[in-house]
């Protein structure tokens, strides 16, 4: 990645730099949403209200990877390393 986009400071002076940014941004949420899910609402299931909880964190989650293919799809075709 750094080889792309080089120097360093292309990171936030390139559409490229800002749409990787964003892409690193939806992926560290997701691992978010992914660790809240295994360590905090599935061990709750039984308990009442969680399983709606999970639900709308699993919905979360299917957005964001949805949001990563659309960057990861404009990156490798409309908008190229300079």
């Amino acid at each position: 990645i750094l080889l792309l986009v080089q120097p360093l400071s292309g990171l936030i002076n390139s559409a490229y730099g800002w749409l990787l940014l964003i892409k690193l941004s939806l992926v560290s949420l997701l691992l978010v949403l992914g660790a809240i899910n295994k360590f905090c609402l599935v061990p709750r299931l039984a308990w009442p209200g969680y399983t709606r909880r999970l639900r709308q964190s699993i919905t979360a989650e299917m957005t964001l990877g949805l949001a990563i293919l659309i960057v990861t799809a404009v990156l490798t075709t409309s908008v190229g390393p300079d």
